[in-house]
Order: C-alpha cells, then structure tokens, then sequence
C-alpha cells in the first residue's frame, strides 16, 4: 500500500511538471549572479577547482537516503565563476527529484 502511494506521488509530480533541474535551468537561475549571492543561499562549496582561463568551478553535493540503500540519490551542483566572482555557466549531476 505505501509503495502504491508512493508510485501515485511520483507520477502527479511528473505530470504538473516537477522535474530534476538540468544544466540549463541551474544556470538560468544563477548566470550573471555573483558568487556570494550563491554561497548565501546554498552554503559554502564542498570544493573549489582552479580552471584554465581565470575559471573556477565552486561545487556542491547532497546525498539523500539511507546510507544502506542500493541506490542513494543526490545532486552534484558547479557553477563556473570568472576572475571578479560572476557566475557564468553551470553545470548539474543528479539522480533525485529533490535537488534545488
């Protein structure tokens, strides 16, 4: 019974369109923006990577489950920061509907 409601949630999110954010939609909301307004609303990044041409990507990851499940879900969030801190792409990995 709980796995039938379970189903029935997950179908009515995807037919109102609640859909994992892709690439486009992250960088949509956050390109152009800079990088303090992003650490105010997601916290500090997990990690940071120097790139090629004064880039770098401030990374960001959520787990979610239970450690013992077979599969857990989780976002992986980079937004690609130039030299004076203006976030100008972005990129999402994710395997969950509840990544932001």
């Amino acid at each position: 019974m709980l796995f039938r409601a379970f189903v029935v949630a997950i179908i009515a999110a995807a037919a109102t369109g609640c859909a994992t954010p892709t690439s486009e939609s992250v960088a949509a909301k956050w390109k152009g923006k800079n990088i303090t307004e992003a650490v105010q609303v997601l916290g500090p990044p997990q990690s940071t990577m120097p790139m090629p041409d004064n880039i770098t990507i401030y990374t960001w990851e959520e787990q979610f489950g239970s450690a013992n499940a077979a599969v857990r879900g989780y976002c992986r969030t980079g937004l690609h920061v130039d030299h004076k801190g203006t976030i100008v792409a972005a990129s999402q990995v994710s395997r969950s509907l509840l990544c932001k």
